[in-house]
Order: C-alpha cells, then structure tokens, then sequence
C-alpha cells in the first residue's frame, strides 16, 4: 500500500494547523501518512503523538539541503498533496512526483476565497466546502515515552513551573507583538490578586528574542515569578503541557497552546482572526480591534514590520484583558 504524503512548506504554526486536515484523512485511510514540513520545525513533534505516522524534513533553502530532502527514504508515494501551494516547495513536489510515479496536487490559498485557514486545509483534501472546521482543531498529545527520555533535572523544573501561565511575547513581526511592558503591568496586576501566580516566558536564540530577552531584564520583571524558558524546540511541548493558560500574540507557540487543548487568550493587531485564529471563540478568546481603516489600505491586512503608532494593538489595554480573566 502505497503512502500519502502532505507538504507544508510554511511556518510553525501552520505545521500545526495542518494536523486538522490530517485527522480528516486519517479518519477515512488506513494507508501511512507522511507530514512533510520544514526541517526546523521537525523537532517540535519528537515527542508528540499527532495524526501522522512519520514527520519528514524538507529544506529547500540551499542546494544542499534540496539534495538531501531528495535523499530521504520517502518510499512508495501514492499521492503528494501540498496545503499551501508556493514556488519552492510546488517545484520540489512536483519532482518528487515524477521520480515516485505518485499524483500531485495543491490547495492555492491565494486564489481563493479568505477564510480560517483550517478549513482551507480540508478543503484541499476534499472535505465539503460546508464543513464544521471546528470539529477537526489541531490536537497533539505528549507521548509517555517523553517523560522517560528527557533529565531528572528537565523532569523537576517541569514539575515546579506546573500550572504557570504562558505568556507569548515574541511574534514574526514587531507590529504582531501586544507591547512588552503591558506584558509586565499583567504579571504584576495578577501577582497583586494572587502571589502564587507563575508564568513561563518561551524565547528562541533568534535576534529578536534575545533583543526581548534583554528588555524583560530592563523592564523588571519579578524574577522569581517569571521564567525566561530557553530549551530546544522538542522540550517546549513539555512545558506547555502542564500550563494552565497561554496569554499572547498571535504566533506558532498559540497554535501549540490550542492543539495541547490549553487555554489562550490572544492578541491580534495588523492581522484579522479570521484566517489565522480558526478555533472555538469561547475556548480561545481573542482581542482584535475592528475598523481600523490603517489595516486594509493594501490588502485585507497590514503587512508592516514596524509601525509609530501602533494602535491596533497599544489600545487592547491591562485593565481588559484582566476583566476577561475575572470572567473565565
């Protein structure tokens, strides 16, 4: 029996939104299912349980590293669909495709109409256009093997930072980023009602994390409350795991938030919910200012990096993220 591959040559958190679509086919195949996606990415799902038999890495940023995503051990391939269809990654499909006798084929996200990108996804693997997306929202479990394979040491600061809150300072972009120092002015008002409180800050060696990283320090902070989380990408789903909230920006750590079934709270300024938050509304609130007429002057989002005022996001204030966790 041959296997079915599906490519996703795009960011974290569209790994992650792409598990929806795989659970739809896994329910109605008995053949392997083959997640190709971008080979940085690979090592989040090393301990996770999720829709796909084998997670394979692509890298086709270099001549090298196409020879050896060509290289790998795909087998026999009866279908390669690709979910969000771009240059790269079509050439390389379509490739494989000739070299695997399989079939090729694409979901163009581009040339259709705007909607949550989950249901996209199944669309492109032939669910109905009138189909409930929600029922098929990312789900990833941590595999019991984990816990045996990771540091007695990694096991107890797991266990000490248990029931934290998550908190998602970082984003692609700066302009997709709710300000850092009302970042603090949360910790600070939550400690204030309860001096139990925890909360885990995940950051990356990335520029730009450490640029943050560097600001948590200037900004102050409580230490001991707050746990600037740096481990390699496998371990972050541990961590996760035993959160009990995630507060943050619209990125990829949300998208791991909501399939490890943890509650979020998100921020969404240049770009609209719509797309890109394609979940429950009441599991996985949201705060998105409407109307903004700064937004949609070029596309139907704003794709700035740096902007001087900013107040899609700087005007979701403290005071009402800290009413909607009164009411949780």
């Amino acid at each position: 029996m041959r296997d079915l591959l599906f490519v996703k040559y795009r960011a974290l958190g569209d790994s992650l939104i792409g598990l929806g679509a795989l659970a739809f086919v896994r329910e109605r195949e008995e053949r392997r299912i083959v997640y190709a996606i971008p080979a940085w990415i690979v090592p989040l799902y090393r301990y996770l349980e999720t829709p796909a038999d084998v997670v394979m890495p692509l890298a086709l940023e270099s001549v090298q590293g196409w020879i050896e995503s060509a290289r790998q051990q795909w087998g026999k391939i009866e279908r390669i669909h690709e979910f969000h269809q771009n240059g790269r990654s079509a050439l390389f499909c379509r490739m494989l495709a000739m070299a695997k006798g399989a079939r090729y084929t694409f979901y163009n996200h581009h040339k259709t109409q705007y909607a949550p990108s989950v249901k996209r996804d199944l669309i492109g693997v032939g669910a109905e256009g009138g189909i409930d997306h929600l029922q098929y929202t990312p789900e990833v479990k941590v595999r019991k093997s984990a816990w045996e394979s990771i540091s007695r040491e990694m096991a107890r600061d797991i266990e000490q930072w248990s029931g934290a809150i998550l908190l998602g300072v970082s984003a692609t972009r700066d302009t997709k980023m709710w300000p850092l120092e009302y970042y603090k002015d949360l910790v600070l008002a939550v400690l204030q009602r309860d001096g139990a409180s925890k909360f885990i800050i995940p950051l990356s060696d990335s520029k730009r994390d450490l640029e943050i990283a560097e600001r948590i320090s200037t900004l102050g902070f409580p230490k001991g409350a707050v746990k600037i989380l740096k481990v390699a990408l496998e371990f972050i789903p541990l961590y996760f795991s035993k959160a009990k909230l995630f507060i943050g920006n619209d990125s990829g750590l949300k998208h791991l938030a909501v399939a490890l079934n943890i509650k979020t709270i998100s921020f969404f300024g240049p770009e609209a919910p719509l797309e890109w938050h394609p979940y429950d509304e009441h599991l996985h609130p949201y705060f998105y200012v409407e109307g903004l007429r700064c937004r949609t002057l070029q596309a139907h989002f704003c794709g700035k990096d740096i902007c001087a005022h900013h107040s899609c996001l700087r005007s979701i204030t403290v005071r009402e993220l800290l009413l909607l966790l009164e009411m949780e």
